[in-house]
């Protein structure tokens, strides 16, 4: 299958080989329909926590291509859950703070999922907007990412998802100066790299 071509096949078999049974059969219900997405579905729910998911997922030593589905699979995992886990937006903001490449598959996944808003839940909405006003206020990604948005236009699925956005980016930044710098940032931050355009 996938996994046995090039970029770490070897540590995908391994880590399903060790996965547990359970968590498998759970990625496959949650439509996780490769060897790759299902290895790091497992790293993703057995991981103790942020660091040892991140280890744990660069230890698969997957390829560029297959980094990507990481991306993916957080989206996923995130949008399924039954309450917003802030796991999932921390391990998110880690992975782009260590490797930038990240920063730029996850501005595509954000601009894929702007694209079919009403395919979605207000459930998966709301954690989904807390995912990326997270990236977008630990400056992960830059607030411009959003300049494709018709404001004028969106669905009611969008009003939703951007008021739940809006409102995570402006209070979640914490209540003393700190956060109310960390918000600055955000609103000041343009991205500043090759992958911002």
């Amino acid at each position: 299958g996938e996994a046995r071509r090039g970029g770490g096949g070897g540590s995908i078999q391994q880590a399903l080989a060790r996965a547990d049974p359970a968590v498998l059969k759970l990625a496959r219900k949650q439509r996780m329909n490769t060897d790759v997405r299902r290895a790091i579905f497992s790293v993703l729910m057995t991981a103790n926590d942020v660091i040892n998911g991140y280890e744990r997922l660069m230890s698969l030593n997957l390829d560029e291509r297959q980094q990507r589905e990481i991306v993916h699979v957080i989206v996923r995992c995130c949008s399924a859950s039954k309450d917003y886990n802030i796991y999932f937006a921390e391990l998110s903001t880690h992975l782009c703070t260590n490797k930038p490449s990240f920063r730029f598959t996850y501005q595509l996944a954000l601009w894929d999922l702007l694209k079919e808003l009403e395919a979605f839940s207000a459930r998966k909405l709301n954690n989904l907007a807390h995912l990326f006003a997270h990236l977008v206020l630990y400056s992960s990604l830059p607030l411009v990412v959003i300049r494709v948005v018709d404001f004028m236009s969106l669905s009611d699925e969008g009003i939703l998802f951007f008021n739940v956005f809006f409102q995570a980016l402006l209070c979640h930044g914490g209540d003393n100066k700190e956060g109310a710098r960390r918000v600055a940032r955000a609103f000041n931050y343009t991205g500043g790299s090759k992958h911002f355009p």
